[in-house]
């Protein structure tokens, strides 16, 4: 079987545009009083149905308390990982190396393009804390599970929670693996995956819903046209999976490990 590159370093210049205008569309939603005004209404009704079912029942509160933990988001990320590098249901598995790669370098893209974002929000005075801090009679999951916060850190609030960071994330991988899918069962999983784990944030109240569906697609469009519709991430995943070749072929000798796709040589996929 031949194995064709997963990304050509080549510019898309239509789905580039394409991208940008999206994004300009986004922030001249958000910039529009009548627009924004809309999103705060929305944004608070949302956050008090979600949050406001955490007070019935304290096994529904711990269970968002521990959805809502940094040692959560690490299980998330294992579940995207194994998602990512999944052989045969994207891409061929000779292909599994290009792509961990190529997401990993959108993945960093995206951190530059969200510093400097956040600072323009910051001067045109478009930053806010989150509900859980705006807003009176919040269920704090901090608060209320003193037994899981003592052990593991609660994300349930920020003084600046515009853009969404960790739903632009989710995003990210959510587009990026939709560049690839062909059946309506691969967008089916790749985007119901990414609206669950959106979802811990805002129940808790870490972010306002706009966060993610203005702030959050705004930066996964951004990075998702600097990164897959220029040579940028093609030519980055390219050079690591050439210089990384010796790292791999030494993980190939260990057992268990060298069952992965990522791992193996293509010859032998």
């Amino acid at each position: 079987m031949a194995h064709a590159a997963l990304l050509q370093p080549n510019w898309q210049t239509k789905k580039f545009i394409i991208c940008h205008l999206l994004a300009l569309l986004l922030i001249g939603l958000w910039a529009w009083p009548v627009f924004h005004q809309l999103a705060i209404e929305f944004d608070t009704y949302l956050f008090k149905l979600l949050n406001g079912s955490l007070a019935k029942s304290s096994v529904w509160a711990s269970f968002w308390a521990i959805a809502s933990t940094r040692f959560f988001d690490l299980l998330v990320a294992i579940i995207l990982l194994l998602f990512l590098i999944k052989p045969d249901w994207l891409y061929e598995a000779s292909l599994v190396r290009q792509a961990f790669f190529a997401l990993a370098a959108i993945m960093l893209l995206e951190v530059v393009i969200r510093i400097i974002f956040t600072k323009v929000i910051s001067s045109m005075g478009w930053q806010h804390a989150s509900p859980s801090i705006a807003l009176d009679d919040v269920y704090r999951l901090s608060d209320h599970v003193a037994t899981i916060k003592d052990k593991l850190e609660i994300k349930d609030s920020s003084s600046r929670s515009f853009p969404g960071d960790h739903a632009s994330i989710l995003l990210i991988w959510a587009m990026f693996l939709s560049c690839f899918a062909r059946k309506f069962n691969q967008y089916f999983i790749i985007w119901l995956i990414a609206i669950i784990f959106m979802m811990p944030r805002l129940v808790a109240g870490a972010h306002w819903a706009s966060d993610d569906y203005i702030g959050g697609v705004l930066l996964a469009l951004l990075a998702l046209a600097w990164g897959v519709y220029t040579p940028f991430a093609a030519k980055i995943s390219g050079w690591f999976v050439n210089k990384t070749s010796i790292i791999f072929s030494q993980l190939q000798k260990i057992p268990l490990i060298n069952k992965f796709a990522i791992v193996r040589l293509p010859s032998d996929l």
